[in-house]
C-alpha cells in the first residue's frame, strides 16, 4: 500500500455521506494538479545545466538517503528511532555481526586454517 491509496482510504472514511463524492473529486483533482506540477518541476532540479541539485534533492523533500542499506537494516533504523542525520554512523545489527564474521575468518587465517573449514567461502 502507498501513501496514494492511503489517502484515498483516509478522504473517503473521513467525508460526509451528503459530501463525500465532492470531497473526492475535489481532493483528485487538486492530487493530480500536484503531481503534474512536480512532474514539470524535478526535471529542473536534477538537470545538471538547471539546478543541477542531484542528491541535495533531498532536502527538498526531507528523506534521508538510503543508498547501500537493506530493508532489514531500514527496518532497524526506524525502530531504533535513529535520527536521519545519524544513518552513516549507526552500526546495524547486520554489520556488527558481518564485522565480527569477518573477524573471525581473519583470525582463523591467520591460524593456518583453511578458509572451507571455517564455513565461509570468502
Amino acid at each position: 500500500m502507498t501513501i496514494g491509496a492511503t489517502a484515498y482510504a483516509i478522504l473517503t472514511e473521513n467525508a460526509t455521506s451528503r459530501l463525500r463524492v465532492k470531497t473526492i473529486a475535489i481532493v483528485v483533482a487538486v492530487q493530480n494538479t500536484w503531481y503534474t506540477l512536480w512532474s514539470l518541476v524535478l526535471p529542473y532540479l536534477f538537470n545538471p545545466d538547471k539546478a543541477n541539485l542531484g542528491a541535495k534533492i533531498a532536502f527538498i523533500f526531507g528523506d534521508p538517503e538510503t543508498a547501500g542499506w537493506s530493508y532489514e537494516e531500514l527496518d532497524e533504523l526506524y525502530m531504533k528511532r535513529v535520527p536521519a542525520r545519524s544513518f552513516k554512523t549507526f552500526v546495524t545489527e547486520a554489520e556488527r555481526q558481518g564485522q565480527e564474521a569477518s573477524k573471525k575468518v581473519q583470525e582463523r587465517s591467520q591460524e593456518g586454517i583453511p578458509r572451507w573449514e571455517t564455513g565461509s567461502l570468502i
